[in-house]
């Protein structure tokens, strides 16, 4: 590398001499597939930032709904920073395994951040409502990340290539949430009490009286649901055992969707004695049919004669 760059106006000079005008052009660049998934997350990140903040400030303070959003690239960062720890890097599937994730990992700041802002409005102070809004909610918390954490344990245990390949999703899904969860224990709490002493006094109390009203209804509603309790839960079991019969008589099951080919091969085979030469000119006709596609299909191609 470093003689081509000492040597780069005279190899220019070369080129343009005894080749004319050089383009270089990557070909079976596979560098794509990552940066795709890299603006995948990048998109899927920043849609979750704004639909968070977005609904959160519906039914809670705008300082409450930043912080609670914040969650989602310090979470998204410290996977990034844990996966060497454990033998893995980023690839295309814990880049997909991101995607998956990312709509899971405020469940838990949003818990603890409206308990606490129920604790404000009820009366108790900044540091009160912090600590006690968090100790309210914290074992209901912990089990609903274990029981997501649960369901992906199983992969970790998956043996062969396959279960070497889709190690890496549980362990960005599980690297995921639990740093999602000491973000929203130990962090979230001390920066929504900052903005709660921020708030004046005459708006401690609710000042959404139309979420009352649709809080008044569901809670009628679920009164009433409970008189019914027993054949409910029948109902729902009837309903998933018929959802399960109907996707086994009805669905097909395919582990790798086939796609549209994104590389293509051709092997040219001539008679044996056949000279270098002549195999060369045979594969110069079909680079020219190749050659003659259109430019929407066909980015770059190679041939190897011998």
């Amino acid at each position: 590398i470093k003689r081509f760059i000492k040597r780069e106006k005279e190899t220019k000079k070369i080129f343009w001499l005894k080749y004319g005008n050089v383009r270089l052009v990557y070909s079976n660049d596979l560098s794509i597939y990552v940066e795709s998934r890299f603006r995948t997350v990048a998109t899927n990140g920043i849609i979750g930032l704004v639909l968070v903040v977005l609904m959160l400030t519906i039914f809670l303070p705008r300082r409450t709904a930043f912080w609670v959003a914040m969650g989602i690239p310090v979470s998204v960062l410290g996977v990034f920073y844990l996966l060497p720890v454990f033998g893995a890097f980023l690839d295309i599937l814990s880049l997909t395994s991101l995607i998956l994730v990312i709509g899971i990992i405020v469940d838990d700041g949003i818990i603890i951040s409206e308990n606490i802002n129920r604790r404000y409005e009820l009366g108790a102070s900044p540091l009160e409502a912090a600590v006690e809004g968090t100790r309210d909610v914290f074992a209901p918390v912990v089990t609903t990340v274990l029981t997501t954490f649960l369901v992906f344990l199983p992969m970790f245990f998956m043996t062969g290539m396959i279960g070497k390949f889709v190690y890496v999703i549980p362990l960005v899904v599980s690297l995921a949430l639990f740093v999602s969860l000491l973000e929203s224990v130990f962090a979230l709490p001390a920066h929504i009490k900052r903005g709660l002493e921020k708030r004046a006094g005459a708006k401690r109390t609710a000042s959404r009286a139309w979420f009352n009203k649709i809080r008044s209804f569901y809670r009628k509603l679920c009164y009433h649901l409970l008189k019914f309790r027993y054949p409910l839960v029948v109902l729902f079991i009837v309903v998933l055992v018929g959802t399960l019969w109907y996707a086994t008589n009805n669905m097909d099951f395919i582990l790798f969707p086939t796609e549209a080919a994104d590389r293509l091969f051709a092997e040219i085979e001539l008679p044996a004695g056949t000279s270098l030469k002549a195999t060369e000119e045979k594969v110069i006709e079909i680079e020219d049919m190749i050659k003659g596609l259109p430019e929407e299909e066909l980015e770059t191609f190679i041939s190897r004669t011998g």
